[in-house]
């Protein structure tokens, strides 16, 4: 369905708020710690009745439904247009070769077999670890084509053929790339000694026959995209670093730069880790940090999942969608809800313990804005009671109490609930939704542009007042 479509399709907006009444006061975590009992929010309730009773239009109610869903004020609960997200992609017949019963094993000895080889054919490697592929020479000997010897997509199986290379009328190479569900595409690509680039897509790194002096496939990555992270000296005594996006398909990217930055960091006076703009995603893409930043103990929070039959469903709906896509820990999650269906089911609070003690950085700067969300303000909380610890900027979003969110469809099909079905063991002593975490220096930099910020951060700590 278009936009333009959803919002001229007829709503029974009443029948949706009623609703997603019903549901989140079974299915939401928070629903009993928001006041719901008291009269004001009936009286609260009952007003988005009467505007829900007035309203035909579909966009028109989404905005009377979130109205009434401020109410909770958390930044995990609204309501959307729909669109099966979670449907599994329907995988399309390819007419390529397939290599049956390709290993590692066989294809090196493939290679080492070849009378001739060029800096095309060999094992390469995504830099997101999820694809290994044997490139080589077409029998014909005009193209090349990438034959996958592992995987962790359950749509692929070894030996199929991932991507091709082939001239096209006027001798130009052309890259056919296979997508999740065998759907052809044909992004531009660049290749160059061990590096291979399929624009927009992923990066690949040949790792056998191995290059004397290598291309550093982070370097590249990191030099090409930015807008996801950035390792730079400031100067003599301060390093930057800027991580915009910790989704699990970056954590990989994440740890070969700290690995191959880690001495330049722990050499320098001051770490500036910034933060700013990163809505969250998965934690663990930190985790090659927690050596260098720790100074003390420090708790990541657990978590506790309301394991109501709808909440088990979806949520294993969700993660079997993803499944190849996604640590595998999540399937266990899943499975570990499922076995708690009717009741609750608690990750325990894990305590990081300082490996060794690092006298340098000598201060570690966070530097953070209301855009900063979920997993990121997990992150802040835990190291901002570390003593060399600074936090810097503006007070984060607040969107960290609630967590894992899920989607249910309403009786309207243009609209869906998501909501979170954990809560974070921090509550109730230690909530954050709506009110974010306050730094220790505020800065009042308007620009978008990360220098500012740093200089003025510098010029703060450099007064002597922290």
């Amino acid at each position: 369905m278009s936009h333009s479509q959803a919002e001229n399709t007829p709503c029974h907006c009443r029948a949706n708020l009623d609703s997603v009444v019903r549901h989140i006061r079974v299915n939401y975590p928070g629903y009993p710690l928001k006041n719901t009992g008291s009269k004001e929010f009936d009286l609260f309730l009952l007003k988005a009745r009467e505007a829900a009773d007035g309203t035909v239009l579909s966009k028109e109610c989404q905005k009377v439904i979130n109205s009434f869903l401020s109410w909770f004020a958390d930044g995990h609960l609204g309501i959307s247009y729909s669109g099966d997200v979670f449907k599994p992609k329907q995988v399309r017949t390819q007419n390529t070769p397939v290599w049956e019963g390709l290993t590692e094993e066989k294809a090196k000895r493939f290679i080492d077999s070849l009378p001739v080889k060029d800096s095309m054919t060999g094992i390469w490697e995504g830099y997101e670890s999820f694809y290994k592929a044997l490139i080589c020479k077409s029998e014909d000997g005009k193209g090349y084509r990438a034959f996958l010897i592992e995987t962790i997509n359950h749509n692929w199986k070894p030996g199929e053929v991932k991507m091709e290379f082939f001239p096209d009328e006027k001798g130009k190479m052309i890259c056919t790339f296979y997508a999740s569900d065998h759907k052809p595409e044909h992004p531009k690509f660049v290749h160059r000694k061990n590096i291979l680039e399929i624009k927009k897509t992923t990066v690949w790194n040949r790792i056998y026959p191995a290059d004397e002096n290598p291309e550093s496939v982070e370097a590249y990555v990191s030099a090409r995209y930015k807008w996801t992270q950035e390792f730079r000296p400031w100067n003599d005594d301060v390093f930057y670093v800027q991580l915009q996006n910790i989704t699990a398909g970056v954590k990989p990217l994440i740890d070969s730069l700290v690995r191959e930055y880690r001495k330049q960091i722990l050499s320098t006076k001051i770490l500036i880790l910034d933060l700013r703009d990163n809505e969250g995603g998965d934690l663990t893409a930190f985790e090659s940090f927690w050596p260098i930043l720790l100074d003390s103990k420090a708790v990541i929070h657990g978590t506790t999942y309301l394991c109501t039959p709808f909440n088990v469903a979806a949520y294993s709906k969700q993660i079997e969608s993803m499944k190849g896509q996604i640590d595998p820990e999540y399937l266990e999650m899943a499975r570990e809800m499922a076995a708690h269906t009717g009741g609750t089911w608690t990750i325990p609070n894990d305590t990081l313990v300082p490996e060794s003690k690092n006298s340098l950085p000598e201060k570690i700067i966070l530097l953070v804005n209301g855009v900063c969300k979920s997993s990121t303000e997990d992150f802040i909380l835990a190291l901002k009671p570390g003593k060399r610890v600074i936090v810097a900027g503006e007070r984060t979003g607040g969107v960290a109490d609630f967590e894992e969110t899920v989607d249910v469809n309403l009786p309207c099909s243009s609209l869906i609930l998501y909501h979170p079905i954990g809560i974070s063991n921090r509550l109730p002593l230690q909530p954050i939704d709506g009110t974010g975490i306050v730094p220790d220096i505020i800065l009042h930099s308007r620009s978008k542009a990360w220098q500012p910020w740093v200089r003025e951060v510098l010029k703060e700590i450099g007064s002597g007042n922290h």
